[in-house]
């Protein structure tokens, strides 16, 4: 979101959020609603586009997490006491204020860094050196991540880096002038390179090398119509819709927000209700697009995974069809047994259950002597008649799953509805969860940011080949002791992320360390990977694997049953 349009918005909704009362804050599954006494501030972290509006409706889904709880304990009966913007950056600033208990006055700061990519929301408290300390945050950021900063709570609050280049609508004509001899830059690059902030819509108003007087008329006119807001000077309050002017469009073919009006653009005379808009039409449809492709890939890799399966069984299925040549070979190989040497890689006779008895030729294994060759086109005979039955059965279950995995693609790909979506995406992990209950691994759980991590551990061998080769999926990650035997370790890792937090490395490296043979021992190295770079090689015994592109911590055991 363009810094001019949060900007515009603190002004705007200032006066619906001053001295209003804080009564709680939930998740709906896609962003933080922090419910005052008159309405609803909604803060959406999507990444890529975040911003925040205010809403009246009632909250239908509601969710506490710890960290949800945490905050709303620590602002609970406070008042929101002023609301800003930081100077050249998408940063803003909520205040509120309480009495504690001992009617001192205590004093909170809420700031939503709503930068790209960056994205935060962090809740500090002002202690007795009017430092302002982080309680928590919705992401944290180590050492390890930013040398710059850490956003971890019980730290002081530090701002962003600050922005070096000059906010565009900050300068004066002079100073925009000086930047630029008598004309544009060629490139639009050449020319943003020069500012910060600079709004994503005048880049449709930039024509290379046009005069720099044409261009600061455009900054002008984007200037005023920010300073006055929705109303004009000289409209008669008396006249239908005074007020009202637009000073926002959405344009939907590049959907994106513009206080230039253009052809098919959408006007908006509050930029609270077009941040509303800008959210359903643009940051929800991109979720949307988002969910269906996660559970278009599951399903796709699911339905070639039974079209494999099918076809190995229709391979073997045509093998069983012919089970009674497999026992005329064996009986032919039983009459002519003393003509068969060893080292003969096929032999001819005559068939004798045939009409006119013809000659055939029977395919030998040279490495067999003549009664292994017989027993073997027997087994096979055994095996087809047996197994044909099941394997049909097999094949009928298989292609029911098909059909009903190729009917759930076409609603995917119909269904433009995320509530839908959702609920097909929860049913799909509650069905899976039954699956593993099947298993009976150790399982535990570690909560951070207000997000549950699980943790699957072996109790044996056998258990450990089916946790890492049949349990797992591709993103989860593979936690085992280095040198030291023990339990293969599986963190789930459901949104396929790069990286899990190091809170949940460390817990989980410490529960390897626990159930290994170094148990009782400190500093234990432990490995982590991927399970998509872990293999188990051919007739190995159960439990052993081999795995590459790992990294290692050395960490003391931690019994997670404590």
């Amino acid at each position: 979101m363009d810094f001019i349009f949060l900007k515009l918005w603190t002004q705007e909704v200032s006066k619906n959020l001053i001295n209003t009362g804080f009564k709680n804050l939930f998740w709906d599954g896609e962003k933080y609603i922090f419910e005052f006494s008159n309405n609803y501030l909604n803060i959406s972290l999507f990444s890529g586009d975040p911003l925040c509006f205010l809403s009246n409706n009632e909250i239908e889904q509601k969710e506490e997490t710890a960290f949800t709880k945490l905050i709303s304990q620590h602002f609970n009966k406070s008042i929101c006491e002023k609301i800003s913007i930081a100077k050249n950056d998408k940063v803003i600033f909520i205040y509120f204020k309480k009495d504690d208990i001992y009617g001192k006055k205590v004093e909170y700061k809420l700031i939503l860094e709503l930068i790209n990519r960056y994205e935060n929301l962090i809740f500090t408290r002002q202690d007795a050196n009017d430092k302002w300390i982080i309680l928590d945050s919705h992401k944290r950021i180590s050492f390890s991540e930013s040398r710059y900063r850490q956003i971890l709570p019980g730290q002081e609050y530090q701002s962003p880096p600050p922005i070096k280049k000059p906010y565009i609508l900050d300068l004066n004509k002079e100073r925009f002038y000086n930047l630029f001899e008598h004309k544009l830059p060629q490139e639009w690059k050449d020319f943003i390179k020069n500012f910060s902030n600079v709004p994503k819509f005048l880049k449709d108003e930039f024509i290379p090398e046009m005069p720099v007087e044409d261009f600061w008329q455009v900054i002008c006119k984007v200037k005023n119509k920010g300073r006055f807001g929705p109303r004009v000077r000289g409209d008669d309050p008396n006249l239908p819709g005074w007020g009202l002017q637009y000073i926002i469009f959405y344009n939907s073919e590049e959907k994106l927000l513009s206080m230039i009006r253009t052809k098919d653009s959408q006007g908006f005379s509050s930029v609270n209700n077009v941040f509303q808009f800008y959210y359903n039409e643009k940051c929800q449809k991109a979720q949307l697009t988002q969910l269906k492709n996660r559970i278009l890939h599951k399903l796709k890799k699911q339905t070639e995974q039974i079209q494999k399966t099918l076809k190995k069984e229709s391979e073997e299925l045509s093998q069983m069809e012919d089970a009674d040549k497999w026992k005329k070979f064996g009986e032919l190989i039983k009459i002519n047994f003393s003509k068969i040497k060893k080292g003969l890689k096929e032999i001819v006779v005559t068939d004798y259950y045939a009409e006119n008895t013809p000659q055939i030729t029977i395919p030998l294994n040279e490495e067999w002597n003549p009664e292994k060759n017989m027993e073997h086109y027997f087994k096979r005979y055994q095996k087809a008649k047996s197994g044909k039955a099941k394997l049909l059965l097999h094949i009928n279950t298989n292609e029911k799953k098909l059909n009903d995995t190729l009917d759930k693609i076409e609603f995917i790909n119909e269904c433009e509805d995320i509530e839908k979506l959702k609920k097909f995406y929860e049913k799909r992990k509650l069905t899976r969860q039954k699956e593993t209950k099947k298993y009976k691994f150790r399982k535990f759980s570690i909560d951070v940011n207000g997000k549950i991590w699980e943790i699957f551990v072996g109790r044996s061998n056998k258990q450990n080949d089916e946790l890492t080769t049949k349990f797992a999926r591709p993103d989860d990650w593979f936690f085992h002791s280095r040198i030291y035997h023990g339990a293969h370790l599986i963190v789930r890792n459901p949104e396929r992320l790069r990286d899990i937090p190091p809170k949940v490395k460390n817990f989980a490296a410490g529960i390897a360390a626990y159930f290994s043979k170094a148990k009782h021992s400190t500093n234990v190295p432990v490995d982590f990977t991927k399970i998509r770079y872990v293999t188990k090689p051919r007739k190995s015994p159960p439990g052993f694997v081999v795995y590459r592109n790992q990294k290692t911590l050395f960490v003391g055991p931690i019994d997670p049953r404590k």
